[in-house]
């Protein structure tokens, strides 16, 4: 399973599973980041925090959070249930 850390700007994919300290695992829960959800790339560059968009909401994740988050293989559609994708 790869992590967001890994993925780049455009590509989408599923939430697997989060595997960082319970605080922060609660805290993406509580903005969407949870098994399942679709999820976009937006930013991810060398350094500096990574820019997802889950369930129409955009999170800046810290690079050690970006690597502890799998992500399902790449799929097609919406960056998350009711999003409206870019396509």
């Amino acid at each position: 399973m790869a992590t967001l850390i890994e993925m780049r700007p455009g590509e989408r994919a599923k939430v697997g599973e989060v595997r960082c300290a319970v605080r922060d695992a609660a805290r993406l829960a509580s903005m969407g980041m949870v098994a399942g959800a679709r999820l976009e790339m937006i930013r991810n560059g060398r350094s500096g925090a990574v820019l997802v968009e889950v369930r129409r909401t955009f999170l800046a994740l810290g690079r050690q959070v970006a690597r502890e988050v799998r992500v399902e293989a790449r799929v097609d559609g919406g960056a998350g249930e009711g999003g409206h994708g870019r396509n």
